[in-house]
Order: structure tokens, then C-alpha cells, then sequence
């Protein structure tokens, strides 16, 4: 099994800048973000995280 990462490909990111926005404007790529508001449900935040409740990106708005 061989994987990579996004630092093995940094300068191919001035390539896939272009298609990359081009794709989310015309809606043919989506992304998911999990907003829970407040500084004070960041422990419920965090085991949501372990728990693998969220759905796309977690994040905290204080």
C-alpha cells in the first residue's frame, strides 16, 4: 500500500487552483462544513469529533 500526501504534490497547487474554484462555483464540487456555536460547546465539539458525529469539516464559532 503506498499513500501520499498534499505536501508530497505543493507545487502542483498553482494547477489545480483554477479547476479547483471552477468546480465549487459551478457546484459540480461540494464541500460539507459542522458549525457548533459558542467558545463554550467546545468540549461537546471535541467528542463529537472522536465520535465521528460530525458531518464535512468541524468547526467552533465563538
Amino acid at each position: 500500500m503506498t499513500g501520499f500526501t498534499m505536501l508530497d504534490y505543493l507545487h502542483r497547487i498553482p494547477e489545480a487552483v483554477p479547476d479547483l474554484a471552477n468546480w465549487v462555483a459551478d457546484g459540480s464540487l461540494k464541500h460539507r462544513q459542522h458549525i457548533v456555536e459558542g467558545i463554550e460547546s467546545f468540549p461537546e465539539a471535541i467528542r463529537m469529533l472522536f465520535r465521528g458525529e460530525n458531518h464535512g469539516k468541524l468547526l467552533l464559532r465563538p
